[in-house]
């Protein structure tokens, strides 16, 4: 099961408990794994087991902010969503091209493992060079085209949690409490 970490544009902050949370959720779910982290915000991959859906929805972190002390705000979300298979997107192999990207490589000129995924019904692209292994950055790179593909058929779940007033710490799935992010409350 993949699930998708972001702290959407929210402050930094909010990226600290997302990389905290996923450090807690990759401690408390055996064979939990972080697949990638991608754009500028806080947003994390999480490849694991099908209890991590029990931690989908809104998540609270409460603390004095680390980065800003005089900081007023003591509350800061993410969002946790659990990401559709390819085949639950209704797609299958034959709607993407999957080409070769060269990646300079210090010691040996240039490698053929970066991977650039296209969906051919969207448009959408999405490239990845992070790791040595071809089969590595292709599995990263379709994890990245899941995320983009859900968030197109379901705009709703590309909320950024920070800006809507609706949450709080009583409708948060989970809520953690202090520096050392300590599971206060579980859904």
């Amino acid at each position: 099961m993949l699930i998708h970490i972001t702290s959407g544009s929210g402050p930094f902050e909010c990226k600290v408990a997302a990389l905290k949370l996923a450090d807690a959720l990759i401690g408390e779910f055996e064979d939990t794994t972080l697949l990638t982290m991608f754009n500028s915000e806080a947003s994390l991959l999480l490849d694991g087991p099908d209890e991590l859906a029990s931690v989908a929805g809104t998540v609270c972190w409460e603390c004095q902010s680390p980065i800003r002390p005089i900081s007023k705000c003591t509350r800061w979300y993410v969002q946790v969503r659990v990401i559709p298979t390819l085949e639950e997107l209704n797609e299958n192999s034959s709607n993407f091209d999957v080409v070769t990207i060269p990646v300079p490589n210090q010691l040996e000129g240039v490698n053929d493992v970066g991977v650039r995924v296209t969906h051919k019904a969207t448009g959408l692209v999405v490239a990845c060079t992070d790791e040595d292994k071809k089969f590595k950055n292709e599995e990263i790179a379709f994890a990245r085209m899941r995320v983009l593909l859900d968030e197109r058929l379901h705009p709703e779940n590309k909320k950024q949690p920070y800006r809507y007033p609706e949450y709080s710490p009583k409708k948060s799935v989970r809520v953690y409490k202090g520096e050392h992010f300590i599971l206060e409350k579980k859904k």
